[in-house]
């Protein structure tokens, strides 16, 4: 009887329910405020076709949609400013605000065109189609919407594209605000723009809260005197946000804002919450904190900075996460200027950046050594704390696990020797110098051998020579052929300063290796530096120890090092007499000419075209070309023949 009871009652509620009118629904407010329209406006058949057009576009997906917001500027020009203000503007907000990322961030690149920049994409687009109108062509939003006096009303678009929820968007529609607020006038932006600000400051939302932070710092130039006070207080209310999401968006601001307050302004509330954020529980914060610390501490007095970065570094250094350590380092050199005299108070903390455990620290804190040591170590009468204090802390850097710090150490520390003197150079860098060069990795030998200058011009290459040839022999054999040909770009510079006397035939010999290297761009730059040891040790040598060695390489096994012989007989060529060319470089290229590899042959074709100008036309017409003429008779290989005919053109 219960049962049926209660299936009575639930029938009878239903019954009544169906009954009674549906509930209203609520919609919930608005992020921003509706543009205000005026009255109906009158259209003719082409603006409305064009609004219309413009409409179904918007309402359209993906590629048809972006093409529509890129065509939201050029309907604009063909409706006019009252129908932009009244009609175009709304169906923006209404089809767009909630749109994806990709058509709100296209949608901000149209609110960015100021006059300047509408102004370069009319010629742009005047040059690209002739016959445009001149109310076709796009316009700023400025001017579409008939003047400056007419943005306001582009605010609760602009409002609710900084509160959207991808970061992207948010950051650009930012940006665009500024640029809008720039070209409003100051009334609008004491008023309507101030209204905005504080709403979006006190929104529930903490991605609306974090734009307002940002907008604080990109807006507070155009703010009225009156109201920047209330404007920094809010930037110090979102700095005790609840959201670290908001707090790193209030401690970056602060650093925007440090070149625009006075030292009083900022020596109060914004200094305070610096601090404070600095030992903030998020390591974004922290982060965030670090590098707006040092922005800050350059708009201090200079008797301040000193006792305000010294603390705040010594924490930063000793931060748990590696991120906060490397913004420290990275920033480095910019504290050590601003603390002027005191710089030595904060090299306790820089050697121990340069001992960090994360390699990425250390690599960060290594770029910046040579500035930071004649910053921090180098007195006016005195360097010798780099001896005492720094060299002991870096040497142990060139046999750090990480190959990224051994590689940035290693272009950094031949730096150092510009702050010591010759002795102290060959004492203390030249050994952690050669320790580098015998790195397994190729990066650090290259980058050793590419930052030299320094030493060489503190002890003079004689002395650098006698400390670094044997290591430098035994590079020019390395597996990588990078650092062969970095050996081989050095050949030339110590030859100039040392002359004939140092290339014995040892010396020779060595350099001579590299014709027969197995990697072809090794080969082929060997050829370029034997022209340039030609230069500079003259004909002589040429001939006693270059040209016998070419000379036998014409009869290698191996066709490559055959090719390399006429390489080096091309570039050597306008540096001996005609007379070697003639008697000792043309036979050889003449019995090369029926090589049996075709690439041998299609060398040998254009060796002998580079050779003609230094040969005698009698030489030219009885020994070049009808043999020549022979062999192109019986070639087959259809390239050879193509440069075999091209050195008998150059033959007639």
């Amino acid at each position: 009887g219960h049962i049926w009871t209660a299936m009575a009652a639930a029938a009878a509620a239903a019954a009544a329910a169906a009954a009674a009118p549906p509930p209203v629904m609520v919609a919930p407010p608005p992020l921003a405020a509706a543009v205000p329209t005026g009255p109906a406006l009158m259209l003719g058949e082409t603006e409305q076709q064009a609004l219309d057009d413009l409409r179904d576009e918007l309402a359209a997906k993906d590629a048809a949609r972006l093409r529509g917001v890129r065509h939201v500027r050029r309907t604009g020009a063909r409706v006019g400013a009252a129908a932009s203000r009244e009609l175009l503007l709304p169906l923006v907000t209404a089809e767009l605000l909630e749109g994806e990322e990709d058509v709100l961030l296209a949608l901000l690149d149209e609110l960015a065109a100021t006059p300047d920049a509408a102004a370069a994409d009319d010629d742009a687009e005047h040059a690209r189609k002739q016959d445009d109108n001149e109310d076709d062509k796009p316009k700023s939003f400025m001017e579409l919407l008939g003047g400056a006096q007419y943005l306001h009303l582009l605010m609760p678009l602009l409002e609710g594209l900084v509160c959207a929820e991808d970061t992207a968007v948010r950051s650009k529609a930012v940006e665009v605000f500024a640029m809008i607020v720039d070209y409003m006038p100051e009334s609008d932006v004491a008023t309507q723009f101030v209204e905005v600000l504080n709403r979006i400051a006190g929104h529930p939302w903490f991605t609306c809260r974090a734009s307002a932070a940002m907008l604080c710092a990109a807006t507070y130039h155009r703010l009225p005197q009156q109201i920047k006070g209330s404007t920094l207080a809010n930037v110090s209310r979102l700095c005790q946000d609840a959201h670290h999401i908001v707090r790193t968006a209030a401690v970056v601001a602060i650093g925007k804002l440090a070149g625009q307050v006075d030292a009083t302004t900022l020596q109060a509330d914004p200094l305070k919450f610096l601090q404070l954020l600095s030992r903030d529980q998020d390591p974004e914060v922290r982060q965030q904190a670090a590098e707006s610390c040092i922005i800050v501490c350059g708009k201090l007095p200079t008797p301040m900075r000193g006792n305000f970065i010294l603390p705040l570094a010594q924490g930063f250094a000793a931060d748990p996460n590696w991120r906060v350590r490397m913004a420290l380092a990275e920033r480095f050199t910019s504290i050590c200027e601003m603390v002027g005299s005191s710089a030595a108070s904060v090299a306790p903390v820089y050697l121990q950046l340069l001992c960090d455990t994360e390699a990425q620290v250390a690599t960060a804190a290594v770029f910046h050594m040579c500035e930071c040591a004649r910053l921090l170590f180098c007195s006016e009468s005195s360097h010798t704390d780099i001896v005492a204090k720094l060299i002991p802390s870096v040497a142990r850097l060139s046999v750090h696990p990480s190959t990224h710090v051994r590689a940035a150490f290693a272009a950094s520390i031949t730096g150092l020797a510009s702050l010591l003197d010759p002795k102290e150079t060959e004492e203390f860098l030249v050994p952690v110098i050669l320790i580098l060069l015998r790195d397994a990795c190729p990066e650090v030998k290259l980058n050793v051998m590419n930052t030299m200058n320094p030493v060489n011009q503190s002890l003079g290459l004689e002395r650098l020579c006698q400390s670094v040839l044997p290591t430098l022999f035994h590079l020019a054999e390395d597996r990588q052929w990078r650092v062969r040909l970095a050996v081989l770009d050095y050949i030339p510079f110590i030859a100039t300063h040392l002359g004939t006397s140092f290339f014995d035939e040892s010396m020779s010999a060595f350099v001579l290796s590299w014709l027969c290297d197995s990697v072809s761009s090794v080969r082929e730059h060997s050829v370029v530096v034997l022209r340039q040891l030609g230069e500079v040790l003259g004909q002589d040598w040429i001939h006693q120890q270059v040209i016998p060695h070419v000379l036998s390489l014409h009869t290698h096994p191996n066709y490559q090092r055959r090719i390399a012989s006429l390489t080096a007989i091309t570039a050597l060529a306008p540096a001996v007499n005609p007379e070697v060319v003639g008697n000792s470089f043309l036979p050889l290229v003449l019995r090369m000419v029926k090589d049996r590899v075709p690439n041998v042959r299609m060398v040998v074709a254009e060796t002998l075209h580079t050779l003609l100008p230094y040969l005698k036309a009698e030489v030219i017409t009885a020994r070049v070309r009808p043999l020549l003429a022979k062999v192109n008779t019986e070639e087959t290989d259809s390239d050879v023949k193509h440069y075999l005919a091209q050195t008998l053109s150059a033959c007639a």
